[in-house]
């Protein structure tokens, strides 16, 4: 009878340990079908192994610990389009998903109280089945392994409503502990992490359906007139369903511009950044009615006829303009709309995942299971407003992809949002989140450090989105006293076309 000694999951194991682990761990998962009752048995010709669940959750944290401190290794865009050797790049995936899905659950596990909220526990479970499905799967098996991912897919589908949800109320009942800017840090943090493994997977998946022949989600000839066109559509429908009525919306292209633009891009990203913005323009002229002045219908790119036009369902709101411009290399698009603008104090907050200007939404989840998908409502239909995550994440997406979203909004008027972006042919390379250091694991006692973020800045456009380095207070520190203005500029599966997809975030 072999004897396993018990470790701490939550430290390093010894280098001499590291290489078996893997192993032994496999072959613990793999025979755990045919043992039930609470034990677990593999049986080898020379001796057999009988261990406890807890012994065995044991092994997994250590497995996780093992992976979460070892180096993520980004790619560049011209490497994620130029996929085509679909074994490589199985194998790539197999080795480097488990190291992002390790960073993110020890992440989780540094929240203080985090298992007081379901949803937080839901996102953690999600993410440790994953890590151990990618461990047990053959990766030589591409049917296999395809079904794999897939599961990774459907299970990750509601992370981001369940951990933006569960991060509200954890920072409800511990203000103290959890500052804003610290949730706003820590969820842009996760979110860019799910960015790139979504991209990833996304990209191998698509190649590998199509046996390696075909370009992947990564469109070289991405067309952004027509990814705009189906967005703006999009947003009316939902804007007059829930208002009963949405503005005109108006597209314009330079005249110069002879032939449609296109450049390399990832089509369901844009529409889902374009879409946001229109949305929060559509609505907010809903909201506002009529123009009191016919004249105010007509300023700015108003005085020549535009490219395209979406009529809306009420021809008396101001339109909403979009003017789109670039080339090859780089694409430039102003979102403008006469909803009112917005007020100044509230200006830094509309980057935030805390706030909304609508009755929050709440998700409707059922925690006995963490596959099922997530509804805001019995008709399906998503709300106009109220997740919260839009803007935020909309420059997440851009600021991944190596470009930049501003708002300048004057209130009492409108609002005008730019969005460039770089095309993907050139040397951009993906931002990955910072990995998972031992350093910051530490108890949920009340004397425990809590990690935060440094060099945090919300107040858009003047100062971008910053993700600084981790420091280490006791519980009850002010957080903000100690944050500074050092830090790392962070450049930061949407493909569906229906309008219920692309307003329920995944």
């Amino acid at each position: 009878m072999t004897v396993l000694t018990s470790f701490r999951a939550s430290l390093p194991l010894p280098p001499s340990c590291r290489p078996s682990l893997p192993a032994l761990v496999n072959s613990l998962w793999r025979a755990a079908p045919a043992i039930s009752h609470g034990v677990r048995a593999v049986a080898t010709a020379a001796s057999s192994v009988t261990l406890s669940r807890q012994r065995i959750n044991q092994l997994l944290e250590g497995e996780i610990t093992h992976f979460a401190l070892k180096a993520q290794r980004p790619l560049d865009f011209q490497q994620i389009i130029n996929i085509r050797n679909i074994q490589e790049t199985a194998r790539f995936l197999h080795a480097e998903l488990p190291v992002r899905f390790a960073n993110r659950i020890r992440s989780l596990e540094e929240l203080p109280g985090w298992r007081s909220i379901p949803a937080l526990v839901d996102v953690r479970t999600s993410y440790v089945e994953s890590f151990k499905d990618l461990r047990l799967v053959a990766v030589d098996d591409r049917s296999d392994f395809r079904a794999a991912l897939q599961r990774v897919k459907q299970r990750h589908g509601k992370v981001v409503q369940l951990l933006t949800t569960g991060l509200r109320d954890l920072q409800h009942a511990r203000p103290l502990e959890l500052s804003p800017t610290f949730v706003d840090a820590f969820l842009n943090e996760f979110f860019l992490s799910r960015i790139g493994t979504e991209l990833i997977r996304e990209q191998y998946m698509t190649v590998e359906r199509s046996n390696g022949r075909g370009s992947g989600i990564i469109d070289p000839e991405c067309a952004p007139l027509e990814v705009i066109t189906r967005a703006a559509r999009d947003a009316g429908r939902l804007c007059d369903y829930h208002t009963q009525s949405a503005p005109t919306v108006q597209l314009f292209t330079p005249r110069l511009m002879t032939s449609p633009l296109r450049f390399a891009f990832v089509s369901r990203y844009l529409y889902y950044v374009v879409f946001e913005l229109l949305k929060n323009s559509m609505r907010a002229v809903s909201e506002k009615g009529p123009a009191a002045d016919e004249s105010d219908l007509h300023s700015g790119e108003g005085a020549r006829r535009p490219t395209y036009e979406l009529e809306g369902t009420n021809t008396r709101l101001p339109p909403v303009r979009v003017v789109l411009a670039g080339d090859s290399e780089t694409m430039h698009i102003k979102v403008s709309d006469r909803g009112g603008g917005i007020p100044l104090a509230l200006q830094p907050k509309i980057w935030s995942y805390l706030y909304t200007t609508a009755t929050p939404a709440h998700v409707k989840v059922s925690h006995t299971g963490i596959d099922g998908p997530a509804t805001t409502n019995g008709n399906g239909v998503p709300p106009l407003a109220g997740f919260g995550v839009g803007l935020p994440l909309s420059n997440l997406y851009t600021q991944y992809f190596g470009g930049r979203l501003r708002l300048v909004s004057l209130p009492g008027f409108g609002t005008d949002a730019y969005v460039q972006l770089p095309g993907l042919l050139g040397n951009v390379q993906e931002k990955v989140a910072r990995g998972w250091e031992p350093i910051r694991a530490g108890n949920q006692d009340a004397n425990a450090a809590v990690p935060s973020y440094a060099g945090v800045s919300l107040h858009y456009p003047t100062a971008p989105v910053l993700l600084g380095s981790w420091q280490e207070r006791p519980v009850g520190e002010s957080r903000q006293s100690s944050l500074d203005m050092s830090g790392e500029l962070v450049n930061d599966e949407w493909g569906r076309r229906d309008i219920i997809a692309a307003a329920a975030v995944a």
